[in-house]
């Protein structure tokens, strides 16, 4: 199926583009100011070492949870941190969280024109399939921090628009343009190799996997190759070797946790990434009606395994995300199982399809956990099997469906935005008081957490702790409870000075062991999100003990 929009670029085109380019700057615009938060302290990290030791600037010692390790073993190759780096140099090397978020705003306006442009490939209205991926709210979270995920999905929908129009319209400049974008994600992050097969898919469905295409998707493996083959000769181990013996330290091939994150992903799929209540609307003609019964009966069930320690509200709604999530991939891959003739085979569905699940099953069995962002990928592929649906069956667009769920995504999104933003204050508050009402003259400080936490303390003079520290007496050591401050053999020196609690003004909940929120992770739950006016942080601050 072909949108009758394919030609050059049209007045409407030039209207859909500036109100979406709109729409995306005036989400992300408001939050340019969050601070440095979750992992975005590594990418600074490695940025600042870029002008250390340019060409391996992941050769770098660092300690992670009280355990000193290298960032060779890194889960990223290094082109974030390149970017980061060339963009501090513009700005004297400081690192203003202004200044980086507001350039960082370039990737998810790629991402909204790349989008508009395939979707026209796939659908008749590309202008609602796109304001559905802007308003994504795990999109429109992700996007106001410095971390690799906006950036791959930029870079993957710029390969896949360049590659797959070029291939249908026969335009050879565009498959061989396809190759930097391709090559980008694949230096963003190892899930742009998941493209790379996709696309080659796509190739073969279309009977068009000749030396051009084969030559396109051998070029980041190539580049990939050659930097693994330097490392190698620099320090005679490959950054993939090390990173999967880091990850295999840390239990990464464990059954318990490829369950956990098979239901967590599921959990987001079905609580943000769509809804549950629009999936339930959107199937429920499917097998009669029964497929939403079924998919609440395995999400009640999953309701039913979860600790004891969750609240029946809790319960419900992960019964709710869960059996959307279920309902969801049913409906989606369904067809794929059932009317794979040999026709289908070559059909832009299939393409679709086996995109949507290629995904769904990397975010279970490649990643150590489940973590919302890792579905930003999945996502463009869904909303165009949902447009995709709707015009094959002859049904017109229901815009009482797609409004609805334009104003939910939209006003949860900056809702779950406005929380994260709170959130990732606090790191920054935390290290302003302490600066306040203990430092003085810079001396010296331990302290122990991690994410926006560690970025600010680190700033104001601080070491972070490793299982080997020892501390001078008198000496200040800081600890954070919720950004995975660690307990030490050096604890029994320490004598508690005061404990402070942080909260929040947004009774929204991202991460939060005693909400059961795993947005950023599912090690502190599997929900979503959800509510809480309880302490978000809890900082305690000791000093050691004289000998």
């Amino acid at each position: 199926m072909r949108s009758t929009e394919q030609g050059r670029p049209t007045r409407r085109t030039a209207r859909d583009l500036a109100l979406l380019i709109a729409l995306t700057l005036g989400i992300h615009a408001p939050f340019i100011h969050q601070a440095f938060h979750v992992d975005d302290v590594q990418y600074l990290d490695v940025a600042s070492n870029v002008f250390r030791n340019p060409l391996f600037p992941l050769d770098l010692q660092s300690v992670f949870e009280g355990k000193h390790l290298t960032l060779w073993a890194h889960s990223h190759p290094p082109l974030n941190s390149y970017v980061i780096a060339g963009l501090l140099l513009l700005n004297n090397r400081a690192a203003s969280e202004t200044f980086l978020h507001t350039a960082f705003l370039f990737f998810p306006t790629v991402i909204t024109v790349a989008f508009y442009f395939l979707a026209r490939r796939f659908v008749a209205r590309p202008f609602v399939a796109t304001a559905l991926l802007a308003t994504n709210p795990i999109l429109i979270v992700c996007a106001h921090t410095l971390m690799t995920d906006i950036p791959l999905l930029a870079m993957w929908l710029c390969a896949t628009t360049l590659f797959v129009i070029g291939i249908s319209q026969t335009r050879n400049w565009m498959v061989y343009l396809a190759a930097m974008p391709l090559t980008a994600a694949c230096f963003y992050a190892y899930q742009g190799f998941a493209l790379i097969l996709l696309l080659a898919f796509y190739a073969m469905a279309k009977r068009r996997l000749g030396f051009r295409e084969t030559l396109v998707l051998c070029a980041p493996v190539l580049f990939i190759a050659a930097w693994q083959l330097s490392g190698y000769m620099h320090r005679g181990t490959m950054y993939a070797s090390a990173m999967f013996e880091e990850l295999g330290r840390r239990g990464w091939g464990r059954a318990v946790l490829k369950i956990k994150a098979g239901s967590s992903t599921l959990a987001y799929l079905g609580g943000i990434a769509v809804p549950f209540p629009f999936i339930f609307w959107r199937t429920r003609g499917s097998w009669k009606g029964s497929l939403i019964w079924v998919s609440l009966a395995v999400g009640v069930l999953g309701a039913y395994a979860l600790p004891d320690d969750y609240s029946w509200p809790q319960r419900a709604f992960f019964a709710g995300c869960f059996g959307g999530g279920v309902a969801l991939v049913i409906w989606t891959v369904g067809p794929l199982l059932t009317g794979a003739s040999q026709n289908r085979l070559a059909s832009d569905d299939l393409f679709l399809w086996v995109w949507f699940a290629g995904m769904l099953i990397t975010c279970v069995t490649v990643f150590l956990g489940g973590v919302a962002r890792y579905l930003l990928p999945a996502y463009p592929a869904l909303i165009l099997l949902f447009a995709r649906s709707d015009e094959q069956t002859g049904n017109s667009p229901n815009r009482a469906f797609y409004g609805s769920l334009l104003a939910v995504q939209l006003v949860l999104g900056l809702g779950l935005a406005q929380a994260d933003y709170q959130f990732a204050a606090t790191g920054r508050r935390e290290a302003y008081d302490f600066q306040r009402d203990y430092l003085r003259n810079n001396q010296p400080f331990l302290f122990s957490g991690e994410w926006g936490f560690r970025y600010y303390m680190t700033a104001l003079g601080g070491k972070i702790m490793a299982e080997d520290v020892t501390g001078f007496s008198g000496e200040l050591v800081v600890k954070s409870r919720l950004s995975l401050g660690r307990p030490f053999e050096f604890d029994r020196s320490l004598e508690l000075l005061e404990q402070r609690t942080y909260r929040i003004r947004s009774p929204l909940r991202l991460l939060d062991v005693h909400a059961h929120a795993g947005f950023w992770s599912d090690g502190w739950g599997v929900l979503p999100f959800w509510f809480s006016r309880e302490t978000l942080d809890e900082i305690s601050i000791y000093r050691v003990k004289g000998k």
